[in-house]
């Protein structure tokens, strides 16, 4: 309540809101010494001023969205061509019907293999672009049957956050990762009546686990403009245990800098608000950041293995899943995509790569293994039993790790792999259909849990595969080889008895249709054999002489 004297002479008593919290923020200016001085006639109280510095200036060397992880997206609404500019019902439920597509793109975007583009929208406007320059001249002399027209580039992922000037709210560090930034601490502003002294600006900072987190300031002086610069380093130092899945599980880690008495005595205006400055809080999460995920390279993966075995075998019928020859050398190449910021990275840690399903010629086929059964087919542990899929590429690999349960540990200097298919595994008696060879699908998991010690990430990947020309079984192509061979003499032999019955029936009608001599014509004696010609010249003699 505040009790005034109006200008009539009435007194009057008024209700309002105290800001107490802003009153008991300046509770230490009042404890300051001040002195009065007399000017115009008017008593002013002026406070001295204890703030070591004038003006603090934070500068950061990457955006924020690396750290805080925070996917950002444009979404505008359609142009419309009403002449009040104004949204009717059908184009504000086009929009909102856009908004929720875009949301469930984001939410269930999870796709093994890895995109041109790591954005969930560019599947959604990919076939559109292409005749994007058409609708949008149509658009742009309002010939769009609805009305309103889309355009695809107000939606997409936005990665072009640029904010250099403060620190993020949230920061996220993976395994041996930093975070630094520069703080500029303003000592000498310029005018008479500022006067700081930069031996008595100075910056500390206090971490809540150290165990986690190591915090470093390094201090600079440029004594002719009179600032300080402090270049402030974080690092993660490597005790964070086990792995986890993607923004999960995470450490909470407070970092506190300030100025040394800077506590309620350094404020900044801007405009009518009046804040404090000389202390920055940081929130660092340590662990594995959200927003990353492993994929499998799948044109990568083709070059190389075109490079690697001088030629590429693609199935008879292709489709969106990679095929690959049996006979070929497999190396397969995974990148660690972070869907905030839009790059990719190759993955060069450890893992496992184990076949978990698979059926023949169809994805339909697809059945996935019992886990005694995956021990089996990957397993070093198990090849006595002959039911190995697949084994190293090299022919004399070097120091070779392996897993409790005899998984091979790959490295990115061991990762080829040579298709087996040992008589005793599921690939083996695969029956050719038609004049195609035997094909197989496979189910792949890729992960890295408890063997990669590069970061905090627990990273699995499952995918497929299509593999095709598959050797037989020995003994069905040894059946098959015996019919193909019965088949070839049963034709041969069949050749072989049609020539002879074939002569033979030549020599039989050649001699039923041999006629006597004495009815040949004269023309044709001189085709007869000696003998018969003096037969029938003797038989001419006597009938001459009689």
């Amino acid at each position: 309540m505040i009790y005034a004297a109006l200008e009539n002479g009435a007194t009057r008593i008024f209700k309002r809101s105290i800001p107490l919290d802003e009153i008991l923020s300046y509770e230490e200016l009042f404890t300051l010494p001040s002195y009065t001085s007399v000017k115009d006639f008017i008593n002013q109280l002026i406070f001295l001023d204890n703030c070591p510095f004038g003006v603090m200036h934070i500068q950061t060397k990457e955006i924020d969205q690396y750290y805080n992880r925070i996917q950002s997206y444009i979404a505008k609404p359609p142009w419309i061509y009403s002449s009040t500019g104004l949204y009717n019902d059908f184009s504000l439920t086009i929009y909102q019907g856009l908004l929720y597509g875009l949301f469930n793109l984001h939410s269930t975007y999870y796709r093994p293999y890895a995109d041109p583009v790591q954005d969930p929208t560019w599947r959604w406007w990919q076939n559109s672009r292409k005749a994007q320059h058409y609708y949008f001249y149509m658009a742009s002399n309002k010939l769009s049957k609805a009305g309103l027209y889309v355009e695809t580039y107000d939606f997409r992922k936005k990665y072009d956050t640029l904010e250099f000037d403060r620190t993020p709210d949230i920061i996220y560090l993976d395994k041996g990762k930093w975070y630094e930034f520069t703080i500029y601490l303003t000592v000498n502003t310029g005018k008479e009546s500022d006067e700081y002294e930069i031996n008595q600006a100075w910056m500390s900072v206090q971490v809540s686990s150290p165990d986690y987190i190591l915090a470093v300031l390094g201090r600079q002086e440029l004594l002719s403009g009179g600032n300080l610069i402090y270049r402030a380093f974080i690092l993660d130092r490597s005790f964070y245990e086990g792995q986890s899945l993607s923004g999960e599980d995470l450490i909470l880690v407070s970092v506190s800098i300030k100025v040394v008495n800077s506590d309620l005595a350094c404020f900044s205006e801007f405009g009518n608000q009046v804040t404090m400055q000389g202390s920055i809080q940081l929130k660092i999460y340590v662990g594995c950041p959200p927003g990353n995920r492993l994929a499998f390279d799948i044109a990568y993966t083709l070059n190389y293995s075109i490079s690697k075995n001088n030629v590429y075998f693609d199935c008879v019928e292709p489709d969106e899943i990679p095929c690959f020859y049996y006979q070929h050398l497999f190396y397969p190449f995974f990148l660690i995509q972070d869907m905030v910021t839009g790059d990719s990275d190759r993955f060069l840690g450890r893992y496992t790569f184990k076949v978990i399903g698979g059926g023949p010629y169809k994805k339909t086929n697809i059945e996935y293994f019992t886990q005694q059964e995956i021990l089996m087919y990957n397993s070093v542990n198990y090849r006595k039993s002959y039911t190995s899929i697949w084994i190293t590429a090299e022919d004399k690999p070097g120091v070779e790790y392996y897993t409790n349960q005899g998984f091979l540990i790959f490295r990115s200097d061991v990762f080829g792999i040579r298709w087996i298919c040992q008589k005793n595994s599921p690939c083996n008696d695969v029956s050719a259909q038609g004049l195609k060879g035997p094909e197989y699908f496979f189910v792949i998991e890729v992960s890295n849990r408890g063997i990669d010690t590069s970061t905090y990430c627990d990273y699995r990947l499952e995918f497929i595969i299509h593999l095709h020309g598959l050797p037989l079984n020995p003994h069905r192509g040894l059946l098959f080889m015996l019919v193909t061979l019965s088949i070839l003499w049963f034709i041969l032999i069949s050749y072989v008895i049609y020539r002879c019955y074939l002569s033979w029936m030549q020599r039989k009608v050649k001699a039923a249709a041999t006629i006597d001599p004495m009815i040949l014509p004269t023309r044709s004696y001189a085709k007869l054999p000696n003998i018969y010609h003096r037969g029938v010249k003797s038989s001419l003699d006597v009938h001459a002489r009689r």
